[in-house]
């Protein structure tokens, strides 16, 4: 289902800012990419 994808692709995208070392605008770039997918799947 969507939902499940979605959340796997949010996880694996704050998995990779972390062992990349991202910093806080990638922090920011991944809320807003979260909350987006969240407002998707209402």
């Amino acid at each position: 289902m969507g939902v499940s994808r979605t959340g796997w692709f949010v996880l694996g995208q704050v998995v990779r800012s972390r062992v990349s070392g991202g910093g806080q605008a990638d922090r920011e770039r991944h809320l807003n990419t979260y909350l987006l997918s969240g407002s998707e799947l209402w």
